[in-house]
């Protein structure tokens, strides 16, 4: 028997010869490995999808708050802000097709396994998407969308101290979004 094969047949529901009703052993299926027991396939693979999704999510935040922003912080003012301008333009949709998926399948996952080993960091990674939400929405949103709204060849005068303000919001936002996909992948592995 091969290695992937006998991976296969550990992972198939089992039922021992010889025993009866609550008596029977039934091995761990698939679903087990991801923290499921009991819940099938098909959610599973909303795990899965949940999992791509907030992998994405915590992606884009950490590219852009690590890579991104060191760079623009490293240009001149005017390149700054005509490069900041179409980021802005590109990321307001982006960031909204991957966060709605990303949250609204995080809370369908906790609702329909609301017991078990891995809900705790389920219920977390909502919690966690909660603080996203309100510093998305109260925060960078906002500053998103005054600084749309600049003629970049002629900003405001307190520009660098509002896009400093946005930069300390995203440290918090950033980093929710990366947690927030930590605590989902717990919750699959457990």
């Amino acid at each position: 028997m091969t290695a992937s094969s006998s991976r296969s047949q550990a992972l198939r529901p089992r039922i021992n010869a010889g025993q009866t009703g609550s008596q029977k052993a039934v091995r761990r299926d698939a679903s087990a490995s991801v923290g499921l027991v009991g819940y099938g396939r098909r959610v599973s693979i909303l795990v899965g999808l949940g999992l791509m999704f907030a992998g994405l999510l915590a992606g884009i935040e950490a590219v852009v708050r690590y890579g991104v922003h060191p760079a623009l912080n490293a240009m001149p003012d005017d390149v700054h802000l005509r490069a900041r301008h179409e980021i802005v333009r590109i990321v307001r949709v982006i960031v909204p097709a991957v966060m709605l998926p990303s949250v609204v399948v995080a809370v369908v996952c906790l609702v329909v396994t609301s017991s078990g080993p891995a809900y705790g960091l389920r219920f977390a990674a909502v919690a966690v998407y909660a603080i996203y939400l309100v510093v998305v929405f109260a925060g960078t949103v906002p500053i998103n969308d005054r600084f749309f709204k600049w003629d970049v060849s002629n900003p405001p005068a307190d520009w660098k101290s509002v896009i400093r303000r946005w930069a300390l919001i995203d440290v918090v936002r950033s980093s929710a979004a990366i947690v927030a996909f930590g605590l989902l992948v717990a919750a699959a592995v457990i």
